[in-house]
């Protein structure tokens, strides 16, 4: 996996781009030349040995050790100098590289375009496209695997000299994006980009920006406080209704929603505001852990753009009471039919215990 890892994020990047600026200095690629010609097998340097050192017998064992040793340290060298010099000359330039984790599940966010120079950006892409030949729970769990896999591959890009930047874009099923929040949340701070359908391309959120501001509003049905389940309900693209629970094992607990007066698309207008309404989440959460001596599980349910989902789940902390994060499905009868347990890490031989179904998935 790591050498996978290293050829894909490393070694291919800097072939590429070092090709496409060989002008830079041809010296090290010239090396890099002879040290691979020398390679046993190649028939220049046994003849050259011979003319060399016409006075050994049975030179060939002792020809091929040397080649060997000499095509090692050739390449070795060069590929040093060739590192050498773009770091050298990366510094020199005067900007921060960049990692974009590429999240989707829904739709296929490679359509954007990505940049010419992979030193510049790099991508780690975690598509979770179901396949048309494995059942709903099968995608689920090949999922949580794919998600182990591309967090691995993320924090193998960002461990590099220049510290870069790390930036999301998603367009995922939101327990799969909350999740993934969780779980790279003490890695790396993220900036965000929203998707924009019409010119179907990233767009950077900016610093600041006027937006609406959360209500809070509570629909409790139990007394003094000694539920041991609590639903949070977060509300921005469309409103949840409290009869979309309906059907699910968390229909009858005390409902605490965080939502916009006016629910729209695309309500998610900059990273204050994601600052913002994170922080708001996890007061509320902290609220409920005062209020519910009693609580070992709270269920979130949101209805948002992808870079408030991976926000929120970015606030929670190892620490925390147990998480569930439930899917919307229209056309279910059981409009939430299946959830995800939070985790910081998927252990493989345990798919089957971070996952909730009913109503037929």
């Amino acid at each position: 996996m790591q050498f996978k890892r290293f050829i894909k994020y490393k070694a291919y990047p800097y072939v590429k781009i070092y090709l496409k600026n060989k002008a830079y200095n041809k010296t090290p690629l010239v090396i890099l030349g002879v040290g691979v010609s020398i390679i046993p097998g190649f028939d220049w340097f046994p003849y050259l040995a011979h003319f060399l050192f016409p006075e050994i017998e049975n030179t060939g064992t002792y020809i091929n050790i040397i080649s060997i040793l000499v095509s090692l340290a050739l390449i070795l060298f060069s590929l040093y100098w060739i590192n050498r010099q773009m770091t050298q000359r990366e510094k020199g330039l005067g900007f921060q590289s960049k990692v974009i984790l590429k999240q989707f599940s829904i739709d296929s966010s490679e359509k954007n375009k990505t940049s010419l120079n992979p030193k510049d950006v790099s991508y780690v892409i975690l598509d979770q496209r179901p396949k048309l030949s494995e059942s709903k729970l099968t995608w689920i769990k090949n999922n949580l695997v794919k998600q182990k896999e591309a967090i691995g591959d993320y924090l193998y890009v960002v461990e590099r000299w220049d510290q870069p930047k790390s930036q999301y874009e998603g367009l995922a099923h939101i327990p799969f994006v909350f999740l993934l929040g969780y779980q790279v949340s003490d890695k790396r701070n993220f900036i965000f980009s929203e998707w924009d359908e019409h010119k179907l391309k990233w767009n950077e959120l900016p610093e600041n920006g006027d937006y609406a501001k959360l209500q809070l509003v509570r629909d409790l049905n139990s007394d003094k406080y000694e539920a041991t389940d609590v639903n949070i309900l977060i509300s921005l693209t469309a409103e949840i209704k409290k009869s979309q629970l309906k059907g699910s094992t968390t229909e009858h607990n005390d409902i605490y929603h965080l939502k916009l007066v006016k629910c729209k698309r695309h309500a998610i207008k900059c990273s204050t505001q994601l600052s913002e309404y994170k922080e708001q989440f996890r007061s509320l959460l902290d609220e409920l852990y005062e209020l519910y001596p009693k609580l070992t599980r709270v269920n979130v349910f949101i209805s948002a753009q992808t870079s408030l989902v991976f926000n929120i789940g970015s606030s929670l902390t190892r620490n925390d009471k147990v998480v569930f994060i439930y899917n919307f499905e229209s056309k279910n009868p059981i409009n939430y039919p299946w959830s995800l347990k939070v985790h910081k890490e998927t252990e493989v031989s345990k798919l089957s215990s971070y996952i909730e179904h009913q109503g037929g998935v």
